[in-house]
């Protein structure tokens, strides 16, 4: 499957509560939406997603523009069973601003996310699952960069996001192993940088 060079806008506003959506790739009962290219994508204005993903296997989306929606991407399942029932997909190239939330995800596994985020409320919002942030960027999002659960971690960059609350927040559950190299967070309250950073519990 492939979708490329498309512009979705939406008849309403991020804020009217219509509740419209974008694109939808979904599961079929048969078997999983797999092996999809989207390139060249803009989203824009939407008071549900932008593009929803749900339970779709080696799903690419690269070069996504995504403004002004409630949720720019959700990444979901519909099943339970844990990795062989999740989503998988590598985002490249994604720039995601003025939505509620630029990224939601649960039981993504196996992926990777190559993002921009700004002037989100919640930049990125992920958990359940193992995925990396690979060269993400963070920039002037109201509440909080990015919140994280179980996640790698390599070349992420926040710069002045809500400088009252954590830029990136990433926790782990026991017995995950999760690290982190090189990244920097400024104006966020506290500078820090992060270097060649494991943690491991349990």
């Amino acid at each position: 499957c492939n979708v490329r060079d498309i512009q979705f806008k939406s008849q309403g506003t991020k804020s009217d509560g219509l509740g419209t959506n974008g694109l939808l790739f979904e599961k079929s009962n048969q078997s999983s939406v797999g092996l999809t290219n989207c390139q060249n994508l803009t989203f824009d204005g939407f008071s549900g997603y932008g593009m929803r993903i749900t339970e779709a296997i080696n799903f690419y989306l690269n070069r996504a523009y995504i403004k002004n929606c409630t949720t720019g991407v959700t990444i979901n399942r519909v099943g339970t069973g844990g990795a062989d029932f999740s989503t998988t997909v590598d985002f490249e190239n994604i720039y995601v601003t003025d939505c509620d939330t630029g990224i939601y995800g649960e039981y993504v596994y196996r992926s990777r996310f190559n993002i921009i985020a700004e002037r989100c409320d919640y930049g990125m919002d992920m958990s359940v699952g193992d995925f990396t942030l690979f060269r993400c960027y963070f920039e002037k999002n109201n509440i909080l960069g990015a919140r994280i659960k179980n996640a790698g971690v390599q070349d992420l960059w926040s710069y002045t996001n809500n400088p009252t609350t954590d830029a990136v927040d990433i926790s782990f559950d026991a017995g995950v192993i999760a690290a982190a190299n090189r990244g920097y967070l400024l104006a966020n309250g506290d500078d820090w940088t992060v270097k060649r950073l494991g943690v491991l519990s349990g």
